[in-house]
């Protein structure tokens, strides 16, 4: 599904503590979380959990002649290459840290994110804002990528959910189909598919680790390829391929902020 590269260790990187937790983040790779630790024992896998950004997952519109990470088809897939941010204030356990995104042209609408990282004993929580830099609304579709590590024979918890019908590029046809929620071992099934979710979500690996939707994410992409030893279950602010159908996004206006939060619970 991805393009990204495997995560390393950088002398730029922050690391949080809390009680038997250890979380680092690289602010030179688009603030990468490159390790999440319980014990000693490292909880995501090799990628880390890379954030998604101006957008999540891929565009129908291949926006020819532009450098833009892609996926086997030749889409563009999980926004621009990712940029250096600043780290603002920090402590033991959280920090805040910020990037100005410049307009170019897969994404002409300047703004700021903010995150606001908190390692607690028993989660981390990363909240979101973004607001524009400019006059201009800015379209709303970013996301994370969280890759968990896991053995086939653990149970994969989804919470009630509507399936996104994909083509043959996995785009969105428009149509979705109801799922109930759901808690069987992963097995051979395998997964790369979206979802649209209410309220709060939680996405889980049996009682030890869990991706819990805490406000403003309305999508979700599952991602366990054939043989894999992890999952991914992605929190996104709006469907795949909103910024070219408009379906499902939101925008939000000079002055104001949209805010987006979730967290990994470890048991």
């Amino acid at each position: 599904m991805t393009l990204l590269t495997p995560a390393r260790r950088s002398a730029t990187e922050v690391e949080l503590r809390a009680g038997p937790l250890r979380a680092r983040f690289d602010p030179a790779r688009g603030m990468l979380a490159t390790s999440l630790r319980l014990r000693g024992t490292e909880l995501l896998g090799p990628l880390g959990m890379p954030f998604l950004h101006p957008w999540a997952n891929r565009l129908s519109d291949p926006l020819d002649g532009l450098d833009l990470p892609r996926d086997e088809s030749g889409l563009p897939i999980h926004g621009t290459h990712p940029a250096a941010w600043t780290v603002e204030a920090r402590t033991a356990a959280s920090f805040m840290a910020s990037l100005r995104f410049d307009a170019v042209p897969a994404f002409p609408y300047a703004h700021r994110v903010t995150h606001l990282v908190r390692l607690s004993v028993a989660a981390l929580r990363i909240d979101t804002s973004v607001r524009p830099a400019a006059r201009e609304a800015v379209p709303v579709a970013f996301g994370f990528h969280p890759y968990l590590r896991l053995r086939r024979d653990e149970v994969v918890a989804l919470p009630a959910r509507r399936r996104l019908v994909a083509d043959e590029r996995l785009i969105p046809t428009g149509a979705s189909v109801p799922q109930r929620a759901e808690a069987a071992p992963l097995g051979a099934r395998t997964f790369d598919d979206g979802y649209e979710v209410a309220g709060r979500a939680r996405f889980g690996i049996g009682r030890r680790l869990a991706v819990a939707f805490l406000g403003g994410y309305t999508h979700a992409q599952v991602y366990a390829p054939p043989g894999s030893d992890f999952v991914c279950f992605e929190p996104m602010t709006a469907p795949t391929n909103a910024l070219v159908t408009g379906a499902g996004l939101r925008h939000v206006v000079p002055g104001r902020a949209l805010r987006a939060a979730f967290e990994v619970r470890v048991a």
